[in-house]
Formats: C-alpha cells, structure tokens, sequence
C-alpha cells in the first residue's frame, strides 16, 4: 500500500458516490493506459459453485448431469489486465 501511496485510514462505504467516483476514474485510467482490454473468455463455468472450472475438474464431471444442468460452457466478454 505505501508504494501505491495507499492510506487506510477512513472508512468508505462502496454505495457512497465518492467510493463510486474513485472506482471509475481508477478504472478508466487503468483502460486509457491499455493496461485492461476488453476480449473474450471461453470455459465451463459451476453454477452452485460461483466459480470457473479447470480442465481437470470437467473431465471429473458426471457424463448426464441431474436435472437441472448446473454447469455450463459459456463464451463471455470480460476485462482482462495486460502483463
């Protein structure tokens, strides 16, 4: 935090329109400088789970799911961060 001169020494709430100001510039910065772009990202995603699965945990799945189907091949456009 001190590299990034980061102070942690109030208390914000995100649903306050100053906490949303400063998410926005930061995240407009971070696009303008093209240290995130918008691309694509394809892979099976666990609804229960709320989270994206490897390549590991799919081969492991069940060959017929139960009813409902709770895991999906889905195809999204997110942000990445460039290295």
């Amino acid at each position: 935090f001190d590299r990034a001169n980061i102070q942690y020494d109030d208390f914000i709430r995100t649903t306050e329109p100053r906490h949303k100001a400063a998410v926005e510039a930061m995240w407009k910065k971070l696009y303008s400088k093209g240290d995130i772009y918008l691309g694509q990202f394809e892979g099976w995603y666990s609804v229960p789970d709320e989270t994206f699965l490897t390549p590991l945990q799919v081969r492991s799945l069940p060959t017929f799911p139960s009813f409902p189907c709770t895991h999906f091949d889905i195809l999204n456009s997110i942000f990445f961060f460039r290295w």
